[in-house]
């Protein structure tokens, strides 16, 4: 994450995955005139002018920070195309790997109202590391603007559709449509599938626009997918999906309405993969669970580990071979597509799933932790009021020596630092500790084999990092 003299000039910080925070604070006019002429000048130094597509989500002032944006790309004489309306951000990347240089998209993702920032998108997916580095090395720098006539209409959505309708086979309802329901959290995903013919059918949730979200940060997590839950119930639906404010995150609900944690997700996609004769090395961030694991496992493939953010997951997916990728957040993809999360395509995956089986979601999760163990998945996160003292590295140092695990995991028998601290017990449970890249926040997450003993994994953790803060 560079944080030298060039970012404190800008007030522009990259984290997980591009640049967020609070607006009127970090987030202004200035700072994305900072950053998109970094980006501009990134740009100009590797490619000449270029084509720079900009989009948007439906926060407040994303249209206003977006056309700003593009008028400084455009002075950076590049082409500039800006979206014509809210779109999500998948689909900025899917332009990146079909001609534009650079996408630059003004969203804050999950965050809450008050949030907003930029992803910046390159070759499909999210701009790797180096990327970021050579942008961050030109902030600082002079930005010049031009009128706004010199920038081009955009719209995003046929080209998206059909990339969409082409990575998953039609659907093949059996008598009456079966019902889905859909929880857009007032983000792109509401102005994007009442577009889709596939979604006919699918009772929508707070899918109109609403800059404050209801009140809420549009997260698709557990705890604020109550109204969710109680529709699928209601109407008998087969499946609930939600997605966040930009649409690339997803998250499943069986027919009783009841969360399915991104372990036993991506457990069950890896497990259906496999059986259709997909093969290649499974790539997920270090804060994913372990049944995706034992079932690549299982069937001979190589499994590795990245640090949190998809750009990391990304440059994986570029380098060819692999069978799917995820992040715990609610990013996940497989072979054949993008090396990008979309929201939209996992809803279809499990649609096609769902209906071609005739199995419900609860029998097909029982089987799955029947064949590979079961899994209690939790995360929490923790505020922090402060920096921690000594730095991300001395806390961490400090978490790993106060820290005391249930007697019923042992000791540790592994330690990994790819991202944050984990825990690896000799049982096959797991607790990764990791200072967010993206709030202020340190993020616990563990698994084992029974919730009770996740939930006390979780609160010692909780309690070690308490006394050091």
């Amino acid at each position: 994450m560079p944080r030298g003299r060039a970012a404190a000039v800008s007030g522009v910080v990259f984290g997980t995955d591009g640049w967020r925070g609070v607006m009127a604070g970090e987030v202004t006019f200035r700072g994305f005139g900072g950053l998109a002429g970094a980006a501009s000048s990134w740009l100009r130094a590797r490619r000449g002018k270029g084509s720079v597509l900009v989009g948007f989500d439906r926060r407040f002032l994303s249209p206003e920070f977006a056309s700003f944006s593009a008028s400084v790309f455009a002075g950076g004489g590049h082409r500039v195309s800006l979206c014509r309306e809210p779109a999500p951000t998948s689909a900025a990347s899917l332009f990146t790997a079909r001609g534009f240089d650079l996408a630059f998209v003004v969203t804050a993702s999950h965050n809450p109202p008050e949030y907003n920032g930029a992803k910046l998108k390159w070759e499909g997916g999210s701009a790797p590391p180096e990327v970021m580095d050579g942008i961050a090395a030109r902030l600082g720098g002079r930005v010049r603007r031009v009128p706004a006539g010199k920038i081009e209409n955009f719209d995003p959505f046929p080209a998206y559709l059909g990339y969409l309708r082409s990575r998953v086979p039609p659907r093949r309802p059996r008598g009456t449509a079966p019902v889905f329901a859909a929880d857009c959290m007032h983000g792109c995903a509401g102005g994007l599938l009442p577009l889709m013919r596939e979604f006919r059918g699918t009772r929508l949730l707070r899918a109109a626009p609403d800059p404050l979200f209801g009140g809420t940060a549009p997260e698709p997590i557990e705890r604020n997918l109550g109204a969710l839950a109680a529709e699928v119930r209601r109407s008998g639906a087969l499946a609930g999906f939600a997605f966040d404010g930009d649409a690339d995150r997803f998250a499943l609900l069986d027919e009783r309405g009841r969360y399915v944690s991104p372990a036993l997700l991506f457990g069950l996609m890896t497990d259906l993969l496999i059986k259709r004769g997909l093969r290649g090395r499974l790539v997920q961030s270090v804060s994913m669970g372990r049944v995706s694991r034992a079932a690549a496992e299982a069937a001979g493939l190589e499994v590795k580990e990245v640090p949190v953010g998809f750009k990391w997951l990304g440059r994986e997916l570029r380098a060819g071979g692999a069978l799917a990728a995820a992040e715990e957040s609610g990013g996940y993809t497989w072979a054949g597509n993008l090396p990008e999360r979309d929201g939209p395509l996992c809803a279809l995956f499990f649609m096609e799933l769902l209906e071609s089986s005739g199995r419900p979601l609860s029998v097909m999760l029982r089987d799955l932790q029947r064949d590979y163990g079961p899994s209690a998945y939790l995360r929490s996160d923790i505020a922090l009021r402060r920096v921690p003292p000594g730095g991300p590295s001395a806390f961490l140092d400090g978490l790993a020596a106060a820290f005391r695990p249930p007697r019923a995991l042992g000791t540790p028998v592994s330690v990994s630092r790819i991202d944050g601290l984990k825990l690896g017990f000799a049982g096959g449970g797991w607790l990764l500790m990791r200072l967010s890249g993206t709030e202020p926040l340190l993020r616990l997450y563990a698994e084992t084999a029974d919730r009770r003993l996740t939930e006390d994994l979780l609160r010692r953790a909780a309690g070690a990092a308490g006394g050091l803060l």
